[in-house]
């Protein structure tokens, strides 16, 4: 509390004890009490979200990232696809719907299940107008995810997507001159390389758990 203190002194942003929590792992509900009295903070639990952004316990679930499908699903529905070309349609999943997908896979490796899902709403949109109604495709989606230049729609991949970032987030983690990389370096890595055990079970433990070819397996 004292460091909150001469922070906000030299900042000028002093800390809200009533709109500000706390969280902890396995400890007693009488420390939690005394934790609580002596910060005035709240007790918070988890999951939560915070700046847009789920933190949960553990490996990413689907529960976990449910809501951001079902943002893309009722998004989807409220476009009128019918009425647009089928590039339209495109230009539409692949400016917003991958754009949304984009914050997310900056942090999390998702469920192959919850990727599939989500595909298949951007397939039938594309090809039907509606994200709930099959149509029978003549293409298949990996040839549709290729480049223009190769015969395809330049739709985005949504399982190398995830996998390109939480690389580049691993490669910031490895050579960033940055406190966050600092910190992490320390936390995750023993000699540039992941250590063998979780010291707090964590679903941010995929963004460490990199192999020397640069494959993830977190």
């Amino acid at each position: 509390m004292k460091l909150f203190e001469v922070y906000g002194q030299y900042s000028g942003q002093i800390v809200n004890a009533q709109k500000s929590k706390f969280y902890s792992g396995a400890i007693s509900l009488s420390r939690i009490h005394t934790i609580s009295s002596i910060t005035g903070f709240s007790h918070g639990n988890l999951p939560f979200t915070y700046l847009g952004m789920p933190l949960f316990k553990g490996k990413p679930k689907v529960i976990h990232l449910r809501p951001v499908v079902d943002r893309i699903q009722s998004k989807l529905h409220a476009w009128r696809g019918r009425l647009l070309t089928i590039m339209g349609r495109v230009q539409l999943v692949d400016a917003v719907i991958s754009s949304m997908l984009t914050y997310y896979f900056h942090v999390y490796r998702w469920p192959a299940s919850l990727l599939s899902e989500v595909a298949k709403l951007m397939r039938n949109f594309i090809w039907s107008g509606n994200c709930t109604q099959q149509k029978l495709c003549i293409v298949s989606w990996e040839k549709v995810c290729q480049p223009k230049e190769s015969g395809g729609l330049s739709v985005r991949d949504l399982v190398m997507v995830n996998k390109a970032f939480l690389l580049l987030l691993s490669w910031k983690l490895l050579t960033s001159e940055e406190q966050w990389a600092h910190i992490g370096r320390i936390r995750f890595l023993n000699k540039h390389k992941p250590k063998t055990h979780h010291l707090i079970p964590c679903g941010l433990w995929a963004m460490a758990r990199i192999s020397a070819f640069g494959r993830i397996d977190g």
